[in-house]
């Protein structure tokens, strides 16, 4: 893969997901409903690159998110805390690696699959860590494991949305990473 490349491509979605997102988002009861533009990224590195890429690329992804976002404590500053995206992030390259063999890996519904099935597991691990980390340090006030999971559910069923009407495009770029040892080439 053109390392070269992903890191514009992860550059841009980075930006989107800062920056677009809060103006794409929808109020819901449970909080801010945003499209997740890196997890858009990943599943387009998932359905094209080899497996050891895939699974690089999944973990730098991230790894850069743990690194860009900060949560709420009792004491009203910022943690940033590594680890949480890495890892959940890193769980979901492992789905997309289970589930691309079973898809038509160019259709755009394909593709919303796989950002609703990688995203779930994903957030699942995410929200795990921090409802881990909350048990043994009780310093995130009004923070609930069920809301947060019911919230993320929403913002990937938009991602899901978003992802298939930007799917044909995405994979129309493909070309640009060069990606050297997977099995699909698409055909545009």
């Amino acid at each position: 893969m053109n390392w070269a490349v992903f890191a514009m491509f992860t550059y841009v979605a980075l930006a989107l997901q800062m920056g677009l997102a809060s103006a794409l988002q929808i109020d819901s009861r449970f909080g801010a409903v945003e499209p997740r533009f890196v997890l858009i990224l990943a599943v387009l590195i998932a359905l094209c690159a080899s497996a050891r890429t895939t699974l690089i690329a999944w973990a730098v992804l991230g790894a850069l998110l743990d690194l860009l976002c900060t949560h709420a404590l009792a004491e009203s500053r910022g943690l940033t805390l590594i680890g949480p995206y890495a890892l959940g992030y890193l769980g979901g390259g492992f789905v997309a690696l289970q589930v691309r063999a079973g898809i038509l890996r160019y259709h755009p519904l394909a593709f919303a699959f796989m950002v609703l099935i990688c995203g779930a597991a994903v957030h699942l691990i995410v929200v795990g860590v921090f409802a881990l980390r909350g048990m043994l340090y009780p310093d995130m006030p009004g923070w609930s494991g069920g809301t947060e999971l019911l919230l993320r559910l929403c913002s990937l069923a938009y991602t899901a949305a978003l992802g298939a009407l930007l799917a044909i495009p995405l994979l129309k770029t493909s070309g640009l990473f060069a990606f050297h040892n997977a099995k699909f080439r698409h055909r545009g």
